[in-house]
């Protein structure tokens, strides 16, 4: 059994599970990557996928399982010769038993990430307070509910024992790729495909990695600058950000950090549960934005970065 992991990004962002599957079986056949296929009236390639994602939901770790005699290295140069933007395989392996990620997945990590300047009435550090607060009351108490359903039927959802772990940070800033991973997230049955084949897509960069906060983004690039630089500046040690700023228009000084502060971006990692019992991000989210009494109308990039199988 081949189970290879692919991204969903790009154009595929907002195109359905179904459709999906429809793009990864032309892959294959054009391709001319040889699988098993069903016995019925209409054969169709055996395909086993992990737990679908809600449209405009973006991932790098999405897994299939097929039936193949092809080695890992040789699928994956045939797969991604053929394979659309946004649905390259980043790694593949092969088992000598049967393998079903809808059925062997039972978590997910996701990376959402949310604009400072989104919170009507509050700056990202008091929105990244309240949402610290809100995370702790949620991980310390026993409900939680979250809105399901239809707009004309809305239904709510007890999610507490779906939440496994939650963690906000500041989100690195003026670097959209930068490395991010979950960190105390108790799962267990970490369900990759250990390490990355070489030549796969870039896209790996978005995994989740703990990164500095803003007050050692602007020490650390200061600390950068040569000594001819800080100079020319008249930069001192506590300047720590009037060199980022001095790009900006200077009407006063308040709005220098109102300017920086507004491009900040807020991450929230979450441990979910996926498969029949299961958490959309979007949802939880926007329950979670609820709990912590913030008006967001910012857009969430939302990713997901991990499967777990228990």
């Amino acid at each position: 059994m081949l189970l290879f992991e692919f991204q969903k990004t790009g154009p595929y962002l907002y195109v359905p599970h179904v459709d999906m599957l429809r793009a990864v079986t032309r892959a294959l056949r054009r391709a001319r990557i040889e699988c098993a296929y069903s016995q019925g009236f209409n054969p169709h390639i055996l395909l086993y996928f992990s737990p679908p994602l809600p449209i405009g939901t973006e991932s790098v770790c999405e897994q299939c399982a097929l039936e193949s005699p092809h080695g890992a290295d040789e699928f994956l140069e045939r797969y991604n010769r053929a394979a659309p933007t946004g649905l390259q395989a980043l790694r593949a392996r092969v088992f000598p038993y049967p393998v079903n990620p809808a059925s062997a997945v039972k978590k997910a990590a996701y990376e959402i990430v949310l604009r400072g300047g989104g919170f009507s009435g509050h700056s990202a550090a008091e929105a990244l307070s309240k949402i610290t607060a809100a995370i702790g009351e949620i991980m310390a108490g026993s409900s939680f509910g979250v809105e399901t359903g239809r707009a004309d039927d809305k239904r709510v959802k007890e999610a507490r024992p779906l939440i496994h772990a939650i963690e906000a940070r500041y989100s690195p800033q003026f670097n959209d790729n930068a490395e991010c991973r979950m960190q105390n997230a108790e799962c267990s049955g970490h369900f990759s495909l250990s390490e990355p084949v070489t030549g796969s897509p870039s896209k790996e960069n978005s995994r989740l990695q703990a990164e500095k906060s803003v007050g050692e983004f602007f020490s650390i690039h200061n600390a950068q600058l040569s000594d001819k630089e800080q100079n020319d500046k008249g930069l001192d040690n506590t300047s720590h950000f009037s060199l980022l700023t001095s790009q900006f228009p200077k009407p006063d000084n308040t709005s220098h950090f109102s300017l920086l502060t507004s491009q900040l971006k807020i991450a929230v990692r979450a441990v979910l549960s996926a498969g029949q019992e299961n958490l959309r991000a979007d949802r939880f989210i926007e329950a979670l934005l609820r709990r912590a009494g913030l008006a967001y109308a910012g857009g969430a990039e939302i990713t997901r970065t991990d499967l777990y199988s228990g």
